[in-house]
């Protein structure tokens, strides 16, 4: 691979989601996690393997225990071996980033091949990153854009933007073909002064016209499939959205509120609270409860809760892609 290419590979991975920096302690405010670690922590150690697969998520993300990478990989490893695809997709990013574990690309492109052809859509686009910069594998748009098609099917949204992307570069390079005897002339080049300005495209509009995924899902703070946005002024905006959280025995329903403002160049914060609305028992397909048995632990949560305000500072780094770290401990990649 050519020093252009590693560049240009080195940036594509700079876009992939959810990537993480290392905090001390778990944010054990965050309702049930930290329950629902021990749960499944308890059902890995006994050798549950989507358990294993969870708590290696929890690690990764500091859900619910404290954030460690490195207990991570070896959960997700220990999940692999069991013979878990999406584990194994996982392990594939850490990999290739070089989080937790030494940076490998050939033990990530492995991985990731796969997952991938047992349907894991996550694995499906960082293959189709792989062939497209030839890193490990030689460089092929062909195959890259099959997999790219492969995940955005599977509900990876992030390849959309890809597959615009190989096949607008496609037309351009056939555009680009002088055609056979075709006669050339030389154009006088526009004086600088008689050239169109470009002002370029204000951040605010660009982020409001966009619908933002956080990896597969629609993002609960900024425009999305399930939020409703307007602009307040031309250096602020709000958005509000209602989503839920799913726990053994509950469905916690809350509504986001986020505000977008603080513009500066191409950065700007967004700050938002979650406002417990709705508490619904979960239906079960469990009967009326006998001898011994115990009825499913439900939180402490309560009607009209708020979280703690959340600050993420942001970055527009291209129309299609938003980088925000979280109250300075973890980091989002939104594509569009």
């Amino acid at each position: 691979m050519n020093m252009h290419h590693d560049n240009l590979f080195r940036l594509g991975i700079l876009l992939i989601s959810l990537l993480s920096s290392p905090f001390a302690l778990a944010d054990r405010s965050d309702w049930v996690q930290v329950e629902r670690f021990e749960k499944q922590l308890a059902q890995a150690q006994q050798g549950q393997v989507s358990a294993m697969y969870e708590i290696g998520r929890m690690y990764e993300y500091g859900r619910g225990t404290d954030y460690d990478l490195g207990k991570a990989a070896q959960w997700y490893q220990k999940a692999v071996t069991a013979g878990s695809a999406p584990a194994a997709a996982r392990l594939g990013v850490l990999y290739l980033e070089g989080r937790g574990v030494k940076q490998d690309h050939e033990k990530a492109y492995k991985l990731f091949a796969d997952a991938a052809n047992e349907g894991v859509p996550l694995a499906q686009y960082n293959l189709g990153l792989l062939y497209e910069w030839g890193t490990v594998v030689a460089q092929d748009r062909n195959k890259a854009l099959f997999w790219y098609q492969k995940a955005f099917k599977g509900g990876d949204y992030r390849a959309s933007h890809k597959i615009k992307q190989l096949k607008t570069q496609g037309q351009n390079s056939i555009a680009k073909k002088p055609a056979p005897n075709a006669s050339t002339k030389t154009v006088k080049p526009t004086p600088a002064e008689s050239r169109p300005k470009q002002t370029g495209t204000p951040v605010l509009k660009t982020i409001l016209s966009a619908k933002w995924m956080q990896g597969t899902h629609p993002a609960g703070y900024l425009p999305s499939e399930i939020s409703q946005c307007e602009k307040i002024s031309a250096k602020q905006a709000r958005c509000t959205s209602k989503q839920q959280r799913n726990t053994d025995a509950e469905i916690i329903v809350y509504d986001t509120e986020a505000r977008l403002e603080n513009f500066k160049g191409n950065h700007f914060t967004i700050t938002y609270t979650n406002t417990v609305v709705e508490i619904k028992p979960r239906e079960t397909s469990v009967g009326p409860l006998g001898e011994g048995d115990t009825a499913p632990v439900t939180s402490n949560i309560k009607v009209g809760q708020k979280s703690r305000p959340h600050k993420l500072e942001c970055q527009l780094l291209d129309i299609s892609s938003l980088r925000c770290t979280r109250d300075n401990i973890r980091t989002y990649d939104l594509t569009s």
